[in-house]
């Protein structure tokens, strides 16, 4: 006889996933050169950072069934620096 492992075949209803209040923050500077007109190339240099947290229930199943709900925490952490470079008309 072979043996065979029975698992439950219960799947709980899929859960939403929760976020938390994330955080942007943006730093820059910029120059102009502009001639007597008002004329000119405009510059800025800027960064940008930006931080979100993700909650997720997921269900794990073992070799005895299903496990119990366990949640897992996803932080996401996003960075940009930016070079921008105009003209002014």
């Amino acid at each position: 006889m072979i043996p065979i492992d029975l698992v439950s075949s219960f799947v709980p209803a899929s859960t939403p996933n929760r976020y938390d209040l994330g955080i942007y923050a943006e730093a820059g500077a910029g120059y102009a050169f502009l001639n007597k007109k008002g004329r000119g190339l405009l510059l800025s240099l800027s960064y940008t950072q930006k931080r979100i947290k993700e909650i997720s229930t997921n269900y794990y199943y073992t070799r005895q069934g299903m496990g119990g709900p366990a949640d897992e925490v996803n932080v996401y952490i996003m960075n940009r620096a930016a070079l921008r470079i105009g003209y002014l008309f």
